[in-house]
């Protein structure tokens, strides 16, 4: 928000323009049926009241609901309407103040309002930006800077070499001479739109699908980051997979069939029992796993979490915490197979900068 502040001078100093946020997921309205359907929602978020109400019921509006029974293949179409809406908040509405405590002749002002970012899930990021999140390009922050390994075997890509965004006198470092990667931002992906309408770069390889809607807000490129991920949610899915690592469900074919026979880690259980799980009762649980590199490389696994899901956060720690990301991601690559290194596992190395450049998680 101060980067927001200090960059357009129509929200410094007043309280009155509004601070606001996009989220979305798609979910099932028939989970407990064997049909497939899927709706999206797309919520609207108030920063302006305090962070404990700000995600709480009563207080986010619901703006769209995008119908089923497939998930979009675009939002642009959907999310129309509302940049609309938005375009018009930021050069000004006339608004009128009805609280008791405003003089009357303050009641009638001009409303602006700009959205901070949007929050979703890897599929819904790929939705709302246009930016690929999965292949070679899968990631959006690191662009083609990142380290991706197709395996023919399983017929999936997977992210390794998180040894560059160490420290040069890092011990972890194992001899890597690669620079830290530069970060991706709006603007290099107009540059990148620019080349590829110009036949420079071929689209199915530049990890740009489409050029995003939101990017007609006159200040949508000005912003740090524009679409942020949901931590709990990236949580959920790389603590889910490395419990199936752990107990054997990507193991041998006995493994596989000891697993359904009496039940795998994971089955039936929901985002926040593996938030619950990772932060409270797994470094406590494997006090005694034989292998120790691994128990070490859990528990880092797990402080780091914790930072990140802190309600208060220090920073002063952001660097250290950033430093401790790459170190978590490097113990867990000499302990695990390459293939668990997926897009979520990988996302981890960038959860750290989003909260030092956009404060705790708890209301994003």
């Amino acid at each position: 928000m101060q980067h927001v502040e200090a960059t357009h001078s129509r929200m410094q100093d007043n309280p009155r323009a509004l601070r606001i946020g996009i989220a979305t997921d798609g979910f099932s309205p028939v989970g407990l049926s064997r049909k497939s359907y899927s709706i999206w929602p797309v919520m609207v978020i108030n920063y302006n009241i305090p962070p404990w109400l700000a995600t709480k019921k009563g207080h986010m509006m619901l703006s769209l609901i995008i119908p089923g029974p497939k998930k979009p293949s675009t939002m642009d179409i959907y999310l129309e309407p509302l940049v609309e809406e938005l375009k018009l908040l930021w050069d000004g509405v006339r608004a009128y103040d009805a609280g008791a405590r405003c003089p009357r002749e303050d009641r009638w002002f001009t409303l602006h309002a700009i959205c901070m970012w949007t929050i979703h899930d890897s599929p819904g990021l790929g939705f709302i930006s246009g930016l690929a999140v999965s292949g070679t390009r899968g990631c959006p922050t690191c662009g083609d800077h990142m380290q991706a390994q197709y395996s023919t075997s399983l017929k999936s890509t997977y992210y390794l070499g998180h040894e560059k965004y160490l420290p040069f006198d890092h011990p972890l470092r194992a001899g890597c001479t690669d620079q830290i990667p530069p970060y991706m931002t709006m603007i290099d992906y107009c540059v990148l739109e620019a080349r590829i309408q110009a036949g420079e770069v071929p689209r199915v390889s530049s990890g740009l699908n489409r050029v995003s809607v939101l990017l007609e807000l006159p200040y949508w490129d000005s912003l740090l980051i524009q679409h942020l991920g949901d931590a709990m949610h990236e949580e959920g899915n790389v603590v889910k997979n490395l419990l199936q690592h752990i107990w054997g469900k990507v193991d041998t074919l006995n493994h596989r069939r000891a697993c359904v026979e009496f039940g795998t880690w994971g089955k039936g259980l929901k985002t926040h029992d593996y938030h619950k799980l990772i932060q409270d009762i797994i470094p406590i649980v494997i006090v005694d796993l034989g292998n120790a590199n691994l128990r070490q490389a859990i528990w880092a696994l797990s402080k780091l979490l914790r930072w990140v899901c802190n309600k208060e956060v220090r920073l002063d720690e952001v660097d250290a915490m950033q430093i401790h990301a790459a170190e978590t991601l490097c113990l867990l690559q000499r302990c695990l197979p390459p293939f668990f290194f997926k897009g979520q596992s990988h996302w981890l190395i960038h959860l750290v900068r989003e909260v030092g450049l956009y404060g705790p998680v708890h209301t994003r």
